[in-house]
């Protein structure tokens, strides 16, 4: 279970708008939920290839981090608003926060800003569209960088407030000002069999 609250089963908010608060202590169901202005917008487990690759880029983000300490990872699906009244709840695959970022101490909810990093695995009927709109959605409400990763071509968009350029395999994937002096080759990031490798 994603939290320490009494939980409550998910048909109790059926039909009206619901807030963070009530998000965060719904009922475990195996299902994924985000919020958009109240209504809960609903989703199926990540496939797992996209488990992987989240699992690769945190694995490697969060090493880096706690090397120079810098801030907090946080793992897939964690919650944060983008919104409220009505609420609006967002959950990236990955995400950082730098302490700067942190005023008192690590919530036990959802955070009330956006992480200073944000990371978005493409999923097979994920919307390119909709994905893109997440995407500055969390530039607008104060997140400095988000990084798109699509496994199908195997490149990852990364979106700055005004600009936004895309890496391919051969690329190198850096945390520039947001995470200074993290790197990875892009390719790392994305899993295959040993027999690929050597093929």
């Amino acid at each position: 279970m994603s939290n320490s609250e009494i939980q409550v089963p998910l048909e109790n908010y059926k039909g009206g708008l619901i807030t963070g608060e009530e998000l965060f202590k719904i009922s475990d169901d195996c299902y994924r939920y985000e919020l958009n202005k109240g209504r809960l917008r609903k989703m199926a487990p990540a496939g797992i290839k996209h488990g992987v690759i989240a699992s690769r880029l945190d694995a490697r983000l969060q090493l880096f981090v706690e090397q120079h300490n810098l801030g907090i990872v946080c793992a897939a699906e964690t919650g944060f608003y983008l919104e409220k009244e009505p609420d609006t709840v967002k959950a990236a695959d990955v995400s950082f926060y730098a302490w700067e970022s942190i005023p008192n101490d690590i919530p036990e909810g959802y955070g009330d800003l956006p992480p200073d990093l944000a990371v978005e695995v493409m999923s097979p009927n994920d919307s390119l569209i909709e994905t893109e709109k997440k995407a500055l959605a969390y530039l607008e409400k104060g997140s400095k960088m988000v990084w798109v990763i699509y496994p199908k071509k195997q490149t990852v968009t990364i979106y700055r407030k005004g600009s936004q350029k895309t890496l391919k395999s051969t690329d190198v994937l850096d945390g520039e000002d947001v995470i200074p002096g993290f790197s990875v080759n892009v390719a790392e990031i994305f899993p295959s069999l040993p027999n690929q490798k050597n093929a």
